[in-house]
Order: C-alpha cells, then structure tokens, then sequence
C-alpha cells in the first residue's frame, strides 16, 4: 500500500507530467520568437508593449505568458484602476527561459503524437523517441537541485511530453482494458499492493 507520502509524490509527478503539455510547447514557442529574451532584458513590461513588439495576439499571449506565471517564472500584476497586465521576471526567470530549448524534443514528440491514433507509432516518430530517449537518459545535460527546482520541473515536463501521447495510444487500443480483465489477480490484491 501507498503511504500518504508516496501518493504526494505520484501525484505530483502526475500534475508536473501535465503542466508539461502545456509549459512545453508554451516555453518553446516564446524562446522560438524571442519573447523570452525580451521579458528577461526588459524585467517588467506591460502586455500591451508585447503585444505591439511582436505583433501577438493579446488572448493567446496573455495565456502563455500565465502559464509561464503559474510555474513561478514570471509574475503578473493586474492595475484594475488602469485596466493594465503587466509582467516581471523573477529569481527563477533567467534560469528556466535559458533551459527552454530543451523543450523542442519534447514539442516534435507532441507534434508526432497527434498523429499516432491513426498512424500509429510510425518510423519518423520512433526516430525522434529514440532521440528524446536518449537525451532523457542524461537528464538532457542538466542536474536537478531537488524536486522544487527549475530542473526537476523541466524534466518532469519533457518526461510528460513523452509519457502522456504513448499512454494514451495504449489506452484507446484497449491495452488497459484487455491486461486487466485477463490479469491473474483480484482487485482486492491490486488495491492492496498497486
């Protein structure tokens, strides 16, 4: 049985392997158009001054620029009287924004998952596993200070990214369904010992 610590920790994995899908393709394509630099050169800027430098949607950009917040990578501040957003880097900008090239594995992994249901798992895709794989296995280069650091969630993230296509093409083949209804133990001994 799973001690209350350990459900934590699974749990959070779990939620890191789903931020990923999000900051991962997020991340990438605001260092692709130099958003990232831009924010780190800046410190703080209004959303309007992005917009206009980069000529972006405001919606989309204020979404990826929360989801960058909701990591704790960037801060946003409302001025409700002024009806402004405006966003400052933090102590964690300069770190995560100069590792977010390390998500374009993890974005060609999810470029190629969308066509798995119907392609399945074809060679072009299992090219670039083999690459991420390999990658991951070294931890992409970088060393994780512990489970709250910017390296831990990066990895998380891309492990995510890589995790969640191939778990989902197994379930909707029916892999789940068909190992557990002819799987020799009880449901008793499952939720004894996961």
């Amino acid at each position: 049985m799973l001690t209350k610590h350990d459900k934590e920790q699974l749990r959070g994995t779990i939620f890191r392997h789903l931020d990923g899908i999000a900051t991962a393709t997020t991340a990438y394509a605001l260092h692709k158009k130099g958003v990232l630099e831009f924010l780190l050169n800046e410190k703080t800027t209004s959303l309007q001054i992005i917009i206009k430098t980069f000529n972006a949607n405001e919606g989309y950009l204020n979404v990826a620029l929360r989801v960058l917040c909701a990591q704790g990578w960037l801060v946003q501040e409302l001025d409700n009287e002024k009806n402004t957003v405006a966003y400052h880097t933090n102590e964690k900008s300069a770190l995560a924004f100069s590792l977010a090239p390390l998500y374009e594995d993890a974005v060609m992994v999810l470029n190629h998952a969308v066509k798995f249901p119907e392609e399945r798992i074809g060679s072009d895709a299992f090219i670039v596993l083999d690459r991420i794989f390999k990658k991951y296995e070294n931890h992409f280069g970088i060393t994780a200070r512990g489970d709250d650091s910017v390296e831990h969630q990066i990895l998380k993230h891309i492990e995510g990214c890589i995790v969640a296509p191939i778990t989902v093409l197994l379930g909707v083949n029916g892999l789940f369904h068909k190992y557990f209804m002819e799987a020799s133990f009880s449901a008793e001994e499952y939720h004894k010992d996961p």
